[in-house]
Formats: structure tokens, C-alpha cells, sequence
């Protein structure tokens, strides 16, 4: 007795999967994915090394740690999530037929951005007005114990911050190109691969801005 054929709807399920897959192989994806993987190793390389010293020091790491203005860091933090939330409501609002207010969710992605590099920025002239930076005309000045291990800590917080920052700064230009591609009437199809990938780089730098939390904030304030 002859085996009846399986139903239609698993053909078509398993093309449809099948095209996702491949779409996550093809531009910008493949990119995407060198680049998130060079990324991650450089950071995972960074806090590693950042962990590895905090251990040898930790009372003046945690010290300096406790300088940093918990106001900034929390407005800093806020605006870095609105900018992931605001990215995942266009990227809903863009599957729908038609787009429902896309560009109203990329605008507020984008001036969430341009805040969270404001408050970033004013956080670096803050730290050069306390002498925490130790460049031009005002030496390094910290009045906790041992200046010379919280250098290392000062040093280490400003190579990987400005690092995040460079890469917020990177994929808002992105985002600003994608708003722009809605007015020129994009093809659907490319519009939500360059929307699902922003969304999986922003994803990826929320991640590190939260490991930065905890190394750059929390930990002072835990071991004080």
C-alpha cells in the first residue's frame, strides 16, 4: 500500500525556514556576524584582562570606581535601552502592511542615541575637570589610595567606553541610512534584513555597556 504524500503546508514551512536560513548568510548578515565575532573577542579580551587586574587591585580599582556620578551612568544606561526598545518596535512596526509609524520608532532610536553619546561625552569632560584623565594642561590627579594602580582603571574605562562608544556612534549612522532608505521606498524585504540585523548589533552592544556596568560601577560600590 502506497504511502500518502505529506501535506503541502510542511513543504512550505520548511522552504520558508529554509529561506531564512539563507537570508542569515547573505549581505549584510554575513558581515554582521565576522564582525560581531572580531568584536567579541576584543571585548572578551578587554574584561578579561580588566578582571584579571582588579583582582591584583582591588581596593584602589573599587575606589576609583567610586567616583563615577551614579546619576550619569543611570541616565546613560536608560537612553542605551530606549535606544534597543525603540529599534524593536520598528522592526515590528516594519512587518506590518503597511509600516506602522517605522519612522517615527527609527527617529526616537536616533535621538536616543545622540543622547546617550551627549551624556557619554559629558561624562569624559567631567572626568578631565577632575583631573582623571591625565591629559593637556591637567596631570592625572586622584585623592584615593595608591594614584598609580587607579590610573590603570581610569585607563582601562576609557579605552573600552570610547570603543562602545565609537561602535553607537557607527550603527546610529546605519540607522540614520535606514531611515533615509524608508523615504526612497525600499524593498521591503531588504529594509527588514538591514532593520533585523541593527537589531542584533544593538542587542550585542547593550551587552557590553552592561558588562561595563558592572565592572565600572557596581563592583566599586559592592567592595566599598
Amino acid at each position: 500500500m502506497l504511502r500518502k504524500p505529506p501535506p503541502p503546508v510542511r513543504t512550505v514551512i520548511i522552504t520558508h525556514q529554509s529561506k531564512v536560513i539563507e537570508r542569515h548568510f547573505q549581505p549584510p548578515f554575513l558581515g554582521l556576524w565576522a564582525a560581531l565575532l572580531g568584536l567579541f573577542l576584543v571585548f572578551a579580551a578587554l574584561f578579561l584582562t580588566f578582571a584579571l587586574t582588579f583582582d591584583r587591585f582591588q581596593a584602589s580599582f573599587a575606589s576609583a570606581a567610586g567616583t563615577r556620578s551614579g546619576v550619569l551612568v543611570a541616565v546613560n544606561g536608560g537612553l542605551m535601552l530606549a535606544t534597543g526598545l525603540a529599534l524593536a518596535r520598528a522592526i515590528v512596526a516594519e512587518r506590518r502592511s503597511p509600516p506602522n509609524r517605522l519612522s517615527g520608532y527609527l527617529g526616537i532610536a536616533l535621538l536616543s542615541l545622540v543622547g546617550f553619546l551627549g551624556t557619554r561625552l559629558y561624562g569624559y569632560y567631567q572626568a578631565y575637570q577632575a583631573g582623571l584623565v591625565g591629559l593637556g594642561d591637567r596631570p592625572f590627579t586622584f585623592s584615593g589610595p595608591s594614584p598609580h594602580e587607579a590610573l590603570l582603571f581610569f585607563n582601562f574605562y576609557f579605552v573600552i567606553s570610547a570603543l562602545h562608544a565609537l561602535l553607537v556612534l557607527l550603527g546610529g549612522l546605519v540607522l540614520a541610512a535606514i531611515l533615509l532608505g524608508t523615504t526612497l521606498r525600499q524593498t521591503p524585504l531588504r529594509l527588514e534584513a538591514w532593520l533585523t540585523a541593527s537589531g542584533v548589533y544593538f542587542g550585542f552592544l547593550i551587552l557590553v555597556w552592561l558588562v561595563s556596568f558592572f565592572a565600572f560601577y557596581l563592583s566599586g560600590h559592592f567592595l566599598n
